[in-house]
């Protein structure tokens, strides 16, 4: 079935799904609440056919034709089909302030992200009890192309196999990229986390002190040029913030300890003072009597971090950069510490280590 809305017919899938009484209903006058806009599941387009190969749809299309590698015929991409889908119902959103979400993108596709404005994926980074999680690759694309826009997980997998510590390391990866965590089912029908108080109150802690941080960078939007360097290519450094208040990551991307210089390099005509190098001693993961993890196992402690000798161990933290008129940094992790939306002061908060 072709989901364009140029498929000729008095009623086609597109005419179902989205019409005017369908608008008038949710949006006009007689409504029977407010809604904030649109939500598109599936968006990628992955459960249907990739090509279409019936000509009579040809002619709908506004987007070019593709051709099927096999047998060379023309045909119309599953990824224009969503993309001419979309892109109807956007245009009606957003002319009147309403917004446009949508699951599973990007992923395969990248030019819907122009037309969303909440965008996010379901995901299991435990499969069949395995620790997998989207690696930096993949979370830089996703990142570079929402560029501000909120980007949320849905993590889809067995609740029993995954533990407190699991849910703190998958927080702390979100957080490292600005993304919002969260949690949904094995199978996208059946136990639900949030209907388990026994998961969720056992979380209750990570959600208390990750969720706000996550809207802090959120709120300051990502920004592709960190202008902070790392001296180690496993701990990675994310930049939010362009106006005012700017904001660094830094994530360990290992289960090791890492010693790294952080080096902050700023122009003149960036608001904050002159910045020099920072040394970062990022620990690895320990269990919980203070052996050393093995890979996947276990979680980072505080990092140890010196500026000049004259700073203090709190001054120094690398969330508590204020103090010196820097960038703050945060470093996403679990902690004892309460956070005030900019600095953390003495900080007990790990850098989020071994994935």
């Amino acid at each position: 079935m072709n989901s364009m809305p140029g498929i000729a017919g008095e009623t086609n899938d597109f005419k179902t799904k989205w019409n005017l009484q369908i608008r008038q209903r949710l949006y006009g006058p007689q409504r029977q609440g407010d809604l904030d806009g649109e939500y598109i599941d599936s968006s990628d387009g992955y459960v249907t056919d990739e090509l279409d190969l019936h000509r009579d749809h040809f002619a709908a299309a506004e987007t070019p034709l593709v051709f099927s590698f096999g047998t060379h015929r023309p045909a119309i991409f599953r990824g224009l089909i969503a993309f001419e889908y979309i892109r109807p119902i956007a245009a009606d959103m957003h002319g009147t302030g309403k917004l446009m979400m949508a699951n599973a993108t990007p992923d395969r596709l990248c030019w819907l992200t122009p037309m969303l404005d909440v965008l996010g994926a379901e995901t299991d980074c435990n499969p069949r009890g395995e620790w997998r999680p989207m690696d930096d690759a993949h979370l830089l694309y996703r990142r570079a192309l929402c560029k501000g826009k909120p980007y949320c997980f849905l993590m889809n997998t067995a609740f029993e196999n995954f533990s407190h510590d699991l849910v703190a390391r998958s927080m702390k990866r979100a957080l490292a990229y600005g993304c919002f965590p969260g949690f949904f089912s094995h199978n996208a029908s059946e136990g639900h986390y949030f209907t388990r108080p026994e998961l969720y109150e056992r979380d209750r802690d990570f959600f208390r002190k990750c969720v706000p941080l996550c809207k802090v960078v959120a709120k300051a939007g990502w920004e592709p040029i960190t202008g902070a360097r790392s001296g180690d290519e496993h701990v990675h450094i994310e930049r939010f913030g362009d106006q005012g208040t700017r904001y660094l990551t830094v994530f360990n991307d290992s289960p090791e300890r890492r010693d790294t210089t952080i080096t902050l390099s700023l122009k003149a005509s960036e608001t904050s003072p002159r910045a020099g190098p920072r040394q970062a001693r990022l620990l690895d993961e320990r269990q919980d009597d203070g052996r050393a993890g093995p890979r996947g196992h276990g979680r980072s402690r505080a990092p140890a971090v010196t500026r000049d000798p004259t700073c203090s161990r709190a001054q120094a933290s690398l969330a508590a950069c204020h103090h010196h008129g820097r960038r703050p940094l945060i470093c996403p992790g679990v902690g004892r510490n309460a956070w005030d939306g900019r600095t953390v002061v003495g900080s007990q908060w790990p850098v989020a280590g071994g994935q």
